[in-house]
């Protein structure tokens, strides 16, 4: 008998990770569609996220909510990182249902999510300035 349950609701499922039982065996499964399409969407708003952290580091112009857009990036990045224990759990257990190089993604979002975060903690004071100059 095959079930499975989801601890986000609905709308949430295809990021979150499920438990799926399998003839009486519990492993953590990711959904497949998860790491491509959100590491597809990242790369599509790289760009933008670049010229935030750019803006951070007082080396852009200040766009429209910097602070928030700061948090937000950092969160989405972390967020997409955070996949990598799953993916690391079934590969782990000799299941893996990704490619080795999902847990590379995971690993490089992680980390691009922790320094932005740690980055935005740093200069919170200083990003309160309605305007500076650019270097």
């Amino acid at each position: 008998m095959h079930s499975q349950t989801s601890f986000l609701p609905e709308e949430l499922r295809k990021w979150s990770c499920q438990i799926v039982t399998n003839s009486g065996n519990a492993f953590l499964s990711p959904p497949k569609e998860v790491p491509g399409d959100s590491t597809r969407s990242l790369a599509r708003l790289s760009p933008l996220f670049a010229f935030y952290g750019l803006a951070g580091a007082q080396v852009a112009p200040r766009p429209p909510l910097l602070r928030t857009g700061l948090i937000a990036i950092g969160v989405i990045y972390t967020l997409r990182g955070l996949l990598l224990a799953p993916q690391l759990a079934a590969y782990m257990s000799n299941t893996p249902l990704l490619a080795p190089k999902d847990l590379g993604f995971s690993a490089v979002s992680l980390v691009i999510g922790l320094l932005y975060l740690l980055g935005t903690w740093q200069a919170w004071p200083d990003l309160r300035t309605a305007r500076w100059r650019v270097a």
